[in-house]
């Protein structure tokens, strides 16, 4: 058991991540105008520490473990993944 904890670990905040990119994408993707008070939201949105809170309570370890850092890169394929779906599905909404 303890082999595949780092899997399920690893797999659960990757999963958030792209949850979290995705929204974001979609966010940014349908703002016609872009504040500090826009980008701020969206930084503190996305490497909010409530998210690594909630995935060290859920983790059997209750340390920082090494799988958290596939967090990041699951927020940043959402957030591609959000764009690119939205100007493949609407390519001709206007912008």
């Amino acid at each position: 058991m303890g082999s595949n904890r780092g899997w399920v670990i690893g797999s659960g905040a990757g999963s958030i991540g792209f949850v979290v990119g995705s929204l974001i994408g979609f966010f940014i993707d349908d703002m016609k105008r872009m504040t500090r008070r826009d980008v701020a939201a969206v930084i503190s949105i996305a490497f909010d520490g409530g998210i690594m809170a909630v995935l060290r309570f859920l983790s059997p370890d209750k340390g920082f473990v090494r799988e958290y850092w596939i967090y990041p890169v699951g927020v940043a394929i959402g957030f591609v993944f959000a764009l690119m779906f939205d100007r493949i599905a609407y390519p001709n909404e206007m912008r």
